[in-house]
């Protein structure tokens, strides 16, 4: 029984999304494209093709494998694991894709902070209801 769970990532077989992550991506299928987006991601500028690649991988994941807007990094790391070799990079290729706002981690998303800094043209700044009613409430 515990094998059979093994081979499942999120309800599907792992061999099924391995299929399908080839397919929609039939540069992994080159061993030597392969092996080069499967290298680290060192956050330098030379790299930005490794970082759209993820990133397209990522939307393909959210959007056609898991119907999903979010997934744990552990899940993710799990569902990129191709011809048993888990790449070396998305740990920095997602730490790089948060920093340009294309992906939200869980605890901001109740932080206000962070809406400000990515998204300050659609928040707005001025004092909320609640906050305008403790602070005359308690005045």
């Amino acid at each position: 029984m515990r094998n059979s769970q093994a081979t499942k990532i999120g309800g599907l077989k792992k061999e099924d999304v391995e299929r399908r992550i080839l397919e929609r991506f039939p540069n992994l299928n080159d061993n030597q494209q392969y092996h080069n987006l499967f290298c680290s991601y060192d956050f330098h500028e030379n790299e930005k093709n490794l970082l759209e690649f993820w990133k397209d991988v990522l939307e393909f994941l959210f959007e056609s494998i898991k119907n999903s807007h979010g997934m744990r990094l552990e899940e993710i790391l799990d569902y990129t694991k191709i011809k048993g070799k888990k790449p070396l990079g998305l740990n920095n290729v997602t730490i790089k894709l948060i920093e340009e706002g294309e992906l939200i981690p869980a605890g901001l998303l109740t932080n206000e902070d962070y809406y400000k800094k990515y998204f300050h043209d659609q928040v707005n700044v001025k004092e909320t209801w609640g906050k305008w009613f403790k602070k005359n409430l308690s005045g």
